[in-house]
């Protein structure tokens, strides 16, 4: 290791033919955690603070050292981060002259490791399993039958969607029946040796367990075969895919690498609580901190770092950045959806000017609030990435009766009406208060139908006629989800994590949209909070945070929507700062 003139420490790995050979340069902080050779560790990692590169360099160090890289086994929350790692690891290695070897680090997703136990546990027992996840929908048909047999009618793709959502998941979603459709299903896997993708885990934790023969063989080679393993992003983690991992670790040589502050994935059962579990189990646990943020402006990790002090339940930390100061996130009210979607498009097109190359994140707690973005740029024919396609515009209920209320009235008029005027004519005409009974008959919060409302009126404002409407709607729906890169993405927080850009617009903020419904409190607002805190630190330059003072009918009474706590918090840390 040699220091650099400004301080930094360079890293530099002796490889078994005798060369010393730089690899990175990190701070003290990353080396040491680096080069954690034995025995358990935490790694508590803020946003930015280059934990991959940490892994990646301890990945090296480790093949080297022991000499046996398939010994290692580096777990990651998903596909794309494993092969990230593996691609780095790859780089890495052939950087350091340390040449290629067939014998390669085991790169798996959590679900992708239990997989691999399930098949070693058919071929010892001569037992099969049937996958029902994938694009033969199985599962679905499975929901759908069972709907039916329990309530007596059929379920729309709506319910079915909702039902999925709750399997492995904490939270319940408002359907006729759901504890008795998902034990049913429990009943019916089990009955037919099916497995789904949460299943995985559930049973490969089992066969870990057990004491049968087969249990016996399972456990002792895979601890035999992984001498040290790795964790990364381990706050999302349940506690049974915890338990897995630390099942086969018999050796003990287990590094967990996480930051409980950016733990979001509560409604899928992630514990964060075994963090600290795991530093209580083991006493002679090894706690690193990578503090700095390589990331984002001083003004951001400054503010989130006062933001997310606020909950309670959490790992102190001290973060800061070295990069320059950068502009307060600035906090914009808008008067509705059609005010705060065009505001963001306004600043996307100034920062252009100043930067032709800034990529920007419109962030949103829920896939709706992404729609009249969508809806935006296609008009403009502005090129756009989306997180999470699957939602559409047309698809969306009453959007039918919309187009079709809009052509008739342009076919049956002399005067050829605008959308706005004839949508407001069906408004007045009892529109709404059909939407409402579709909400109360399908349980869904009359939220919704405000936000399709606020859609409609903002989607006729865009069009001069019919044609022109459902033109934008179709440009709109034709739309993948892609890897091609763009300059600008629309994404859901959750989807965004992991990810940066350098200017970051979080929409929508208000009251029962972020914090979700009945977060208010506790530990389910401390998550929101974490989900907020999330969003914010995507962001490398600028942070803006909109909303709309109203939504619904443009036309009737509409309440104040009311800016979110999040938002009076953020105003509280900016007032604190300055």
């Amino acid at each position: 290791m040699q220091q650099s003139k400004s301080g930094v420490l360079m890293h530099f790995i002796h490889f078994a033919h005798g060369r010393m050979v730089y690899i990175f340069v990190l701070n003290e902080a990353q080396r040491e955690a680096a080069e954690h050779f034995t025995g358990p560790a935490l790694t508590l990692a803020g946003p930015g603070s280059g934990k991959t590169r940490v892994m990646t360099e301890r990945t090296l160090m480790l093949a080297e050292r022991t000499g046996d890289p398939g010994g290692i086994l580096s777990v990651t929350f998903t596909n794309a981060a494993a092969n990230e790692m593996r691609t780095r690891f790859i780089q890495m290695r052939d950087k350091s002259g340390a040449g290629n070897t067939a014998d390669e680090p085991v790169f798996k997703t959590v679900h992708s490791y239990c997989n691999s136990v399930l098949k070693k546990y058919e071929q010892l027992t001569n037992t099969r399993y049937t996958r029902i996840e994938g694009s033969c929908n199985t599962a679905e048909q499975i929901l759908k039958d069972i709907y039916l047999e329990i309530n007596g009618d059929d379920a729309d793709e709506y319910t079915v969607g909702q039902i999925r959502s709750a399997l492995g998941r904490t939270e319940k979603p408002d359907v006729k029946n759901i504890g008795a459709i998902l034990k049913k299903y429990i009943e019916y896997k089990r009955k037919n040796n099916l497995i789904d993708f949460d299943d995985m885990v559930a049973v490969a934790l089992d066969i870990l367990n057990s004491d049968s023969r087969e249990g016996r063989i399972i456990r002792s080679g895979e601890r035999e075969r992984f001498k040290f393993i790795q964790v990364d992003e381990a706050q999302d983690l349940t506690r049974e895919q915890f338990d897995v991992l630390q099942m086969i670790s018999g050796s003990g040589n287990i590094f967990v690498v996480a930051d409980d502050d950016q733990s979001i994935y509560g409604f899928r059962g992630a514990e964060p609580s075994c963090l600290k579990e795991f530093t209580q189990k083991n006493p002679d646990c090894k706690i690193y901190r990578l503090s700095r943020n390589y990331r984002s402006v001083k003004s951001i990790v400054t503010l989130s770092e006062r933001f997310i002090s606020k909950n309670t339940d959490r790992f102190e930390k001290s973060l800061y950045s070295e990069n320059e100061k950068g502009s307060i996130p600035r906090i914009k009210a808008c008067r509705d959806i059609a005010e705060q979607t065009d505001f963001v498009y306004g600043e996307i097109k100034k920062l252009r000017k100043m930067d032709p190359g800034m990529t920007f994140g419109i962030l949103y707690r829920n896939n709706i609030s992404g729609l009249a973005a969508r809806a935006l740029f296609s008009v403009n024919s502005e090129e756009y990435s989306v997180s999470d396609a699957s939602l559409k515009i047309g698809s969306l209920p009453f959007m039918d009766n919309i187009l079709s209320g809009i052509r008739n009235a342009e076919r049956s008029g002399i005067l050829l009406p605008t959308p706005s005027h004839t949508f407001r004519r069906m408004l007045e005409k009892g529109f709404e208060r059909e939407f409402e009974l579709y909400c109360r008959r399908t349980r869904q919060h009359l939220r919704y139908k405000d936000a399709v409302i606020s859609l409609a009126h903002y989607l006729c404002g865009l069009s001069a006629s019919w044609k022109e409407m459902l033109s934008i709607i179709e440009r709109a729906d034709d739309m993948h989800e892609s890897e091609k890169e763009c300059a600008v993405s629309l994404s859901t927080v959750h989807s965004s994590k992991g990810l940066e850009y350098d200017t970051v617009f979080i929409i929508d903020a208000v009251r029962g949209e972020f914090p979700g419904e009945g977060a208010d409190r506790g530990a389910p607002l401390e998550e929101e909070r974490r989900l907020f805190y999330v969003a914010l630190t995507r962001a490398k330059k600028y942070a803006y945070v909109t909303y709309p003072l109203k939504r619904g009918n443009p036309y009737g009474k509409k309440e104040l929507c009311g800016e979110s706590i999040f938002v009076s918090e953020l105003k509280g840390a900016i007032r604190a700062v300055k």
